[in-house]
């Protein structure tokens, strides 16, 4: 009996509204925010290094939430220390809080925490992850969906679904500073390697995000 043979097509993911790779350095992206600010120990094919003081940052932006549709990047850590919070990502409104805060805050009780703040400390939606657990040495890629129209937030990791909340912020929503592997008082900061920081304004599919 002959065998059909079916030809699968690759998973096209489309141009991202804003990408820093982080491999050269803090000016080597494409979109709407150009050079970053701040510093980070160095640059390579792992992404930008972070040996927790520091951090790369860009303030007076005018992003709307509409336009942050789907965000995901790259972690790596050099060694996991049990105690320490420090911050991912950071991407909020009026150089303060609000907005949204990726934390690795394993003191929290939680290996990732993603805080949606709308104003002062009010949340609208916390996802974390209590079972990852974070391998040093080793890639992870997370990323954020967010429908409006459901609404929806939904976290990954590695391409795999791991939590949701029923909640979004307004498509009004207007993001003002951008913060990676700090956070907007200078705490918190990241040890290890952030790469491919990118923001899409479309949701990006199940296959696309699994494929990134």
């Amino acid at each position: 009996m002959k065998r059909e043979h079916i030809d699968k097509s690759p998973i096209v993911i489309p141009e991202p509204y804003i990408w820093f790779p982080f491999t050269s350095n803090a000016t080597d992206s494409e979109g709407v925010i150009g050079t970053l600010n701040g510093s980070c120990s160095g640059y390579s094919n792992d992404g930008a290094y972070f040996i927790g003081s520091g951090g790369l940052y860009k303030t007076n932006l005018n992003i709307l939430a509409s336009n942050l549709n789907t965000l995901s990047l790259q972690i790596k850590f050099d060694n996991i220390v049990p105690t320490d919070v420090t911050t991912i990502l950071q991407i909020v409104k009026s150089g303060n809080v609000n907005g949204l805060n990726m934390y690795h805050a394993p003191s929290w009780g939680q290996d990732l925490n993603l805080a949606c703040y709308t104003t002062g400390s009010t949340i609208i939606g916390t996802l974390s992850l209590t079972s990852v657990p974070f391998i040093a040495g080793e890639w992870y890629t997370l990323t954020i969906r967010q429908s409006f129209s459901v609404p929806k937030t939904e976290l990954w990791v590695n391409g795999v679904k791991r939590n949701t909340f029923n909640t979004t912020y307004s498509q009004s929503f207007v993001f003002n500073g951008i913060y990676v592997g700090k956070n907007t008082s200078s705490v918190r900061v990241f040890k290890g390697h952030i790469k491919n920081l990118r923001m899409w304004n479309v949701e990006l599919t199940d296959e696309q995000i699994a494929a990134l």
